[in-house]
């Protein structure tokens, strides 16, 4: 998957209340590896915004 195809996999639960299981099975690839991906973005997210300094 590309990045972009990443972060709308990971906006959709966050977004929309889908669950990351369901679209983790859609994309095929497993449910450990979307939350990863998943822990990664809030983490990125929360830097940007300034919530950890």
């Amino acid at each position: 998957m590309t990045p972009i195809s990443r972060e709308r996999l990971i906006r959709r639960p966050l977004n929309e209340g889908v669950q990351l299981k369901t679209l983790a099975a859609q994309a095929g690839i497993s449910l450990r590896c979307a939350c990863k991906w998943l822990a990664r973005y809030r983490s990125i997210a929360a830097s940007r915004s300034g919530v950890d300094r």
